[in-house]
């Protein structure tokens, strides 16, 4: 930069000198005869002008485009470099299930249907003999709505033994036993006088074999009594 200034004030002290020069002749030459003709030089200190290259912008390669055709993956014709989809990985990696299995030659296939139902078979109650299945009372000849002083005759199935005989009892609406008896018959008739009020009695009976009690438990019904 130092150098570019001092040349370019040697270049104007070169052309200030050459400008004076002229001017010294010229008065010379015309004798002191005047002249209107003034020549006036600007200096400058301005360098020359020059030309500034235009600023390119370099050329960019093509675009990569990806080649789905080329399985290795390789630059295609023009350059650019192609990817490969990368294979999907399996699930699993266990062994396949087995066939179904199908029946061998000479064994036919048959439907599984389901049994049939068994009938009904009606225990014996837990706790009673066989004996005792049946003894229960007679509820269709029973009647449990009665008059007050009336007979009443109650009924019952029987034991299934040999020497059976009851105990009969019938309580009053104050729960004390007004009769007991014990009979071989399946039946017995309470005397009118056994119900001299209204209200609720009821009565059971026990058996026994040979005289001794049969672990069959009472049967009893209730009997409402009416004016």
């Amino acid at each position: 930069m130092r150098r570019f200034l001092f040349l370019a004030m040697l270049v104007l002290i070169l052309v200030l000198a050459a400008c004076g020069n002229k001017k010294d002749n010229s008065d010379g030459g015309s004798g002191g005869g005047n002249n209107n003709t003034a020549t006036t030089t600007i200096p400058t200190d301005q360098p020359t002008a020059t030309s500034i290259p235009a600023i390119t912008n370099p050329t960019l390669p093509p675009a990569a485009t990806i080649d789905v055709s080329n399985p290795n993956g390789n630059t295609t014709s023009s350059g650019a470099v192609t990817s490969q989809p990368s294979p999907q990985p399996t699930r699993g990696g266990g062994s396949t299930l087995p066939p179904t299995w199908t029946p061998s030659s000479g064994v036919a296939a048959t439907a599984i249907t389901p049994s049939a139902i068994p009938p009904t078979v009606i225990q014996p109650t837990i706790g009673r003999l066989e004996i005792c299945i049946n003894f229960a009372p007679d509820y269709t000849r029973n009647v449990d709505q009665h008059i007050v002083s009336t007979d009443l005759t109650i009924y019952w199935f029987p034991v299934d033994g040999e020497g059976i005989t009851y105990v009969v009892e019938l309580y009053n609406v104050a729960g004390v036993v007004v009769y007991s008896t014990e009979i071989p018959e399946t039946q017995v008739t309470f005397a009118a006088d056994l119900f001299p009020t209204r209200g609720t009695y009821y009565w059971n009976v026990r058996a026994k074999q040979n005289g001794v009690d049969v672990p069959c438990g009472a049967i009893d019904n209730e009997i409402f009594v009416n004016g």
